[in-house]
């Protein structure tokens, strides 16, 4: 790793994998590794912040500590079994470096040998792929039967991401099946072992390479114009690391801004975690608490450029991977290549006003009402006043629903109205807007 990899990994929270050396400890480390890890995260943020592995949670919970271990049954399958002939020994831990050492100190004083996964040449702890530990979750939780183990991912699959249950993004490749067939293949790798699994057709997103992307962006006219125009974009995270996304590239930014001694990086990017606050029972008991939770789980928006995410992704400092293959792209139609979506700031102003009015109408999914076109909607007693939302109907009701994200996704429930209270807009207010272009 570089030395800035280095230096945020001894003072943030990072996945550690460690490994026990004499297997039949296994049931002592095991529960030393999980009594530790609740003991800090009670020291931390009270007796209720025991880790429960909930992969639906939406809470902002980036700075509770974690671990991952690995199921003891022996009734696995084939490819099953093979992954956790490789594991099974191990955990993984989401801690600091400071309290992972103190981990391994209580482990080595009871005379349990155990130690955290090292680089052979330096001896310094590694710390694993926050994108691996959730695809190993998934497997261990889910027990796919739809695997299958191979030695090697075909030279014509080419980059995608597919989202699974529990929304863990899976990182691969896919090949499409040729002929009359309703299904592709999804090639992904997991602690050094390659699987790949039957999906359905559409069901993976291809991310293709983001060279290309700028290579077929420089043919087109005007394209330093297009490689440096800033947009809101999306990036599909697997739930729970949102925020650890979002604070790498913040930490690397800064970073960078430390290093240039005052002269122009070159680069701008905006990030936003849309967060609200949520009542949450406390308990079995009826006392509520609000609590932070993350209004759209999976997802982080970023408003930058190809130029400035292309310099992200090149430069020697950067340790987050290919972030443009995470990002959320558009439908491939037969004249358009397959670019990333891209939500206009009217929008996003629009959303990040619903978010910070912390509105309870809250929904993750879109409903079943049939669009229609887009109203004003006046209701004095109503944050909404004046905004602009789309009207749709269910049966013979009216209703109203705010920022769709230019059609990428809708987290606002529909709000019945009657039409005493909407109004349909001008064209003039569609041009301003910008959901109408001017015909010149």
């Amino acid at each position: 790793m570089t030395q800035f990899s280095k230096a945020i990994n001894e003072s943030e929270l990072n996945w550690y994998r460690v490994n026990l050396t004499k297997r039949k400890e296994l049931d002592a480390f095991r529960n030393i590794i999980i009594e530790k890890v609740n003991a800090i995260n009670t020291d931390l943020f009270g007796n209720n912040a025991e880790f429960v592995g909930d992969e639906d949670k939406t809470d902002v919970d980036d700075n509770k500590r974690s671990f991952l271990i690995p199921s003891n049954s022996t009734d696995v399958d084939g490819y099953y079994e093979a992954i956790m002939n490789n594991i099974k020994f191990s955990c993984w831990v989401k801690c600091t470096e400071e309290e992972l050492n103190g981990m391994l100190n209580e482990l080595n004083s009871k005379q349990i040998t155990a130690d955290a996964s090292r680089k052979s040449n330096s001896g310094t702890i590694r710390v694993a792929d926050e994108n691996e530990v959730n695809t190993l979750r998934w497997i261990i939780t889910h027990k796919p039967q739809n695997l299958f183990r191979v030695s090697a991912t075909p030279k014509e699959a080419v980059h995608a991401t597919l989202v699974v249950q529990g929304g863990v993004v899976l990182a691969g490749k896919l090949v499409k099946m040729r002929g009359k067939v309703e299904t592709d293949k999804f090639y992904f790798k997991v602690i050094d072992t390659t699987l790949f699994m039957i999906v359905s057709k559409g069901t993976a997103n291809e991310s293709g390479d983001f060279r290309q992307e700028y290579k077929d962006a420089k043919k087109a006219k005007g394209y330093d114009e297009i490689n440096n125009e800033r947009h809101w974009m999306v990036l599909r995270a697997s739930r729970g690391s949102e925020q650890t996304l979002e604070n790498r590239l913040t930490r690397w930014m800064k970073y960078k801004e430390e290093q240039s001694n005052g002269e122009e990086l070159g680069i701008q990017f905006e990030t936003y975690l849309p967060i609200f606050w949520k009542e949450v029972k406390k308990g079995s008991s009826q006392a509520t608490e609000q609590r932070k939770a993350l209004f759209c789980p999976g997802y982080l928006f970023i408003r930058t450029s190809i130029n400035d995410l292309l310099k992200l992704e090149t430069d020697k400092t950067w340790d987050g991977g290919y972030i443009s293959r995470l990002l959320v792209r558009e439908s491939r139609k037969i004249d358009i290549t397959n670019k990333a979506m891209t939500i206009s700031d009217r929008s996003m102003d629009d959303f990040k006003f619903i978010v910070n009015s912390n509105l309870t109408n809250i929904t993750l999914e879109a409903d079943d009402f049939i669009d229609k076109e887009y109203v004003r909607y006046f209701n004095k007693e109503s944050a909404l006043h004046q905004k602009i939302g789309q009207i749709m109907h269910k049966g013979d009701k009216l209703f109203i629903t705010f920022c769709n994200l230019d059609g990428l996704m809708s987290y606002f429930k529909g709000t019945e109205v009657n039409s005493s209270e909407i109004r349909k807009l001008t064209k003039k207010e569609l041009i301003e807007a910008g959901l109408q272009k001017s015909r010149k």
